[in-house]
C-alpha cells in the first residue's frame, strides 16, 4: 500500500462541487424516466397487439370506419320497358298449355280496380278500406279467353309511394283470403288458388315491386 501511497502523493484529486453533483442527480433521475416511460409504451403496443388479435379472430384485418357504402340495387320491374308497359304475352299467362289463351280485343272493365278479385261475382266485395293517402296510379288490364268458359284477367298498377303500393298489396290479400282462396306454391311458384265462395275455381298469381303490383287471375268452372 505504501506504493500506491506514493503514487497518490503527485496526483492533484479534484472532487466535483455540490452544484455539480446535484445537476448530474437530476440528468440520471430524467434518463431513469425516460426510459420507464418508453417500457411502458412498448408494453402497451404489444398488449394492444395482442387483444386486437384476440378479438379479429386470429390476425383478421378491420376495415377502417366510414368504408364505401353498398350501391343500392334499383326495383327491377318486368313489366316496364322504361316508361312503357309490356303486357303479357299469351303463353306468359298461367295454364296457358291447358286454356290456350288468346288476348281480347273486348275493352276491358277499368272499373274492376284492386283489391276485388275474380269475375263478374265470383269473389264477395271487400269492404272499402282507407288507402294512405291518393292512389295517384296509372293502371293497365288485359283479358284473355280460352278454351271453353275459362277466362283470364291480367291486371298492373304503379303507385305514388311505396306506402301506397305496401297498403293496396295488404287489402288485396285481405280479399284474396275472404274469398277462400289459399297460398299454393313456394318462392317464384307462389300463387293462391282455389274454390271461391262464387263457385268457380280461381287462381291469382300476385307479383310485387316497391311501387308497383301486378295480379294474374285465371278463373275456370272446375278445378
Amino acid at each position: 500500500m505504501a506504493e500506491v501511497e506514493e503514487l497518490l502523493d503527485d496526483v492533484t484529486l479534484r472532487m466535483p462541487s455540490a452544484a455539480e453533483l446535484r445537476a448530474r442527480g437530476n440528468r440520471r433521475r430524467v434518463r431513469l424516466r425516460a426510459g420507464a416511460v418508453a417500457v411502458a409504451v412498448a408494453v402497451a403496443v404489444v398488449g394492444g397487439m395482442s387483444w386486437a388479435l384476440v378479438q379479429g379472430g386470429g390476425g383478421q384485418k378491420v376495415r377502417p370506419a366510414g368504408g364505401p357504402t353498398p350501391t343500392p340495387v334499383a326495383d327491377g320491374n318486368p313489366y316496364k320497358t322504361g316508361d312503357a308497359f309490356d303486357g303479357l304475352t299469351e303463353s306468359d299467362v298461367p295454364l296457358y298449355g291447358t286454356w290456350h289463351w288468346k288476348l281480347s280485343d273486348k275493352p276491358a272493365d277499368e272499373a274492376v280496380r284492386f283489391p276485388r278479385v275474380g269475375f263478374d261475382d265470383a269473389c264477395p266485395q271487400p269492404a272499402p278500406g282507407t288507402p294512405q293517402g291518393k292512389l295517384d296510379r296509372v293502371s293497365y288490364t288485359g283479358i284473355y279467353k280460352g278454351d271453353g268458359e275459362a277466362v283470364a284477367r291480367h291486371r298492373y298498377a304503379d303507385y305514388g309511394s311505396a306506402v301506397q303500393a305496401a297498403d293496396e298489396l295488404r287489402r288485396l290479400k285481405d280479399a284474396l283470403a275472404a274469398c277462400g282462396l289459399k297460398p299454393r306454391g313456394t318462392g317464384a311458384d307462389a300463387y293462391y288458388a282455389g274454390t271461391s265462395t262464387g263457385g268457380p275455381w280461381l287462381r291469382v298469381d300476385i307479383d310485387s315491386g316497391t311501387k308497383w303490383i301486378s295480379v294474374i287471375e285465371v278463373q275456370t268452372s272446375g278445378d
